[in-house]
């Protein structure tokens, strides 16, 4: 859930600020792909994941998982 909050709050600023060709990389495979494959079923989780799939749309942002350390 803070991987999803942080990711969101991401795209929040990179609107704000009208960034442009920016890629977030997190470790969290689970938070990638719920924000980028939309399978959400009835998640709890299911409008901060709605919000930031909206807003990584309207960012034109790309998303990516990198391997966690260690």
């Amino acid at each position: 859930m803070a991987e999803l909050w942080s990711i969101h709050k991401g795209l929040e600023i990179i609107l704000e600020r009208k960034l442009k060709n920016v890629k977030i990389e997190s470790d969290s495979l689970v938070a990638v792909n719920l924000i980028t494959k939309r399978n959400l079923g009835n998640l709890p989780q299911s409008v901060l994941i709605n919000e930031a799939h909206f807003l990584l749309a309207q960012t034109n942002t790309m998303i990516g998982q990198i391997p966690p350390f260690g």
